[in-house]
């Protein structure tokens, strides 16, 4: 993106890290670190740190780890989440993981245009049994009304997801 566009001298002389636990990964990097065991590129990047030297890993460092976990793992709901993840989340706040802050950033910082979109989607939800389908639609007036953006949108499939777990596709 624009990143690359104004640097890419940078990108041509420094080697590029490429850290994913995606199996389908491509390996674009000279340096490839490709975990399928992790639940996420936060704590595959927590097993390397925890290798190369735990004691650098500040408070700051734990927060930041923790968070990426967390919203990886949709609060530890997903079913890549495995006793290591626990784990490791559970060392990160014992190495000073603010949890409080991550739960207020991640989950308690919706505004009110998008809590407004997102009532406007459940108003509209249907569940459709016999094809195991939920489905919402929200309309450009729906957006008018509660003064909200395309970034507000951000995360309601998960959480309709989540917390219709009757719902094997969700249509948005």
């Amino acid at each position: 993106g624009e990143v690359f566009a104004n640097n890419t001298d940078l990108f041509y002389r420094l080697p590029v890290i490429n850290i994913d636990t995606n199996p389908s990964n491509e390996r674009f990097g000279q340096i490839n670190l490709v975990d399928i065991t992790s639940a996420g590129n936060a704590e595959a990047l927590f097993k390397l740190l925890t290798q190369i030297n735990e004691s650098q890993i500040t408070a700051e460092i734990a927060t930041a780890l923790l968070t990426g976990i967390t919203s990886a793992t949709h609060s530890f709901k997903s079913p890549h989440v495995s006793p290591l993840s626990l784990k490791h989340a559970s060392q990160l706040v014992t190495m000073g993981a603010d949890r409080e802050k991550i739960i207020t950033n991640l989950y308690r910082a919706k505004t009110l245009s998008a809590l407004k979109l997102w009532g406007q989607a459940l108003a509209h939800l249907k569940f459709y049994s016999e094809i195991k389908l939920a489905s919402a639609i929200i309309t450009r007036d729906d957006f008018a009304h509660a003064g909200a953006r395309e970034e507000d949108l951000m995360g309601i499939v998960e959480e309709l997801i989540g917390n219709a777990p009757e719902a094997e596709l969700v249509v948005l």
